[in-house]
């Protein structure tokens, strides 16, 4: 497989909810910050569609390497609020 110009998702891919990412990071930051629901158009524009729920594909990236992350998203969260 070529990977030149190719887009690879390198997260995992179980599957989550926007809204449940969001309160997972500010869980993690241990802020209390507020969740503010912004309408997709007016945070992006009337172009870009709205994603409520991410579930990434690791197929292509299992394709290249024969592997995939495998780091929960609970994790991946500590160490970036760290």
């Amino acid at each position: 497989m070529v990977a030149w110009g190719q887009t690879f998702n390198v997260g995992g891919d179980r599957e989550v909810t926007i809204l449940a990412l969001a309160e997972a990071v500010r869980d993690q930051a241990g802020r209390g910050a507020e969740i503010v629901h912004v309408p997709i158009a007016e945070a992006f524009g009337d172009d870009e569609p709205d994603v409520r729920r991410r579930v990434p594909c690791l197929r292509r990236l299992r394709g290249l390497l024969g592997t995939a992350p495998a780091t929960p998203l609970e994790e991946t969260i500590a160490a970036v609020v760290a």
